[in-house]
């Protein structure tokens, strides 16, 4: 994601954003900024709306930036929060909105300058499952109604790999407006989901967590484990703290960030590890111990 949304130099090779290379062994667009902000729109895992500006005017911003009148900008970002059926909370401050809320008002971010690409990464991660529903629900709707496509302008077999099956978001496949099939398609698995020793461990404690025993944990069970887990997430309850913590970690690197407020919601954490050989058992304990 970081490569495709021109974040990251790709280590070789092109790269080109509608029609445009932006990439050839080098970076040929001298303002990478003023690329993304006209033809990339993001959908973070947390909302990452400025705290101190409305919800209405996290959107207007982005268009200003951008070159946009201020009634433009203003006239697009009531539409794009009234399409999102978050208008009525248009005025009101990151930290009033609940989780779902300020991640649509996110996707009107996302989608205000009129980018040719969005860039969605987990961004229910956050959000309880009702709310992660309506905002995928969003997506889907988004991506049917503004014919979201990706769009070959090449001749010849053509094969494309995706991470969801295509039924996920009601992927179709047309030569100008008529349906085609497939000539084949297969269901990959990684090697390792053949490998019994690899396996999933979840883990949920109610209430809160104490941030010092959960990062001694996670200090020794990375020691332990470390080179045996391959991918870790959840989202954490940390005693003291209104807000989600969201976390994450591929191998031994681990990192987070504070998400959406708990408001109302039950609260609780949710963790999971990918890797060889995870006793489960001894996972459950280092997890319960680590509540408040």
């Amino acid at each position: 994601l970081n490569v495709i949304g021109c974040v990251t130099e790709p280590s070789s090779g092109w790269m080109a954003l509608n029609g445009e290379t932006v990439f050839d062994e080098r970076w040929l667009r001298s303002d990478l900024r003023r690329l993304r902000l006209e033809k990339i729109g993001f959908i973070f895992q947390t909302h990452n709306l400025l705290p101190f500006l409305t919800g209405a005017e996290n959107v207007i911003e982005v268009m200003e930036i951008a070159g946009a009148s201020s009634a433009d900008a203003r006239a697009r970002a009531e539409a794009l929060l009234e399409y999102l059926k978050v208008a009525h909370r248009s005025h009101a401050l990151p930290a009033q909105l609940s989780g779902g809320e300020a991640q649509r008002v996110a996707i009107a971010r996302a989608l205000a300058n009129r980018p040719k690409i969005i860039l969605a990464d987990e961004p229910t991660a956050p959000l309880d499952s009702e709310r992660a529903g309506i905002v995928m629900d969003l997506l889907r709707q988004i991506a049917i109604e503004q014919g979201a496509a990706i769009r070959l302008h090449v001749s010849g077999p053509v094969a494309l790999f995706a991470q969801h099956g295509p039924d996920e978001f009601n992927m179709r496949f047309l030569r100008g407006t008529s349906a085609v099939e497939p000539v084949a398609s297969t269901e990959f698995a990684p090697d390792h989901e053949h490998d019994e020793s690899v396996t999933s461990v979840g883990l949920t404690a109610p209430g809160d967590l104490n941030e010092g025993r959960l990062q001694a944990w996670l200090g020794t069970l990375l020691q332990e484990k470390g080179v045996d887990i391959f991918r870790s997430k959840g989202v954490l309850s940390i005693a003291g703290e209104p807000r989600r913590y969201v976390f994450q970690g591929v191998h031994m690197l681990m990192d987070g960030t504070y998400g959406a407020p708990w408001g109302t919601d039950e609260r609780r954490s949710t963790l999971v590890f990918i890797g060889r050989d995870l006793n489960r058992e001894a996972l459950e304990q280092g997890f319960a111990a680590c509540r408040a």
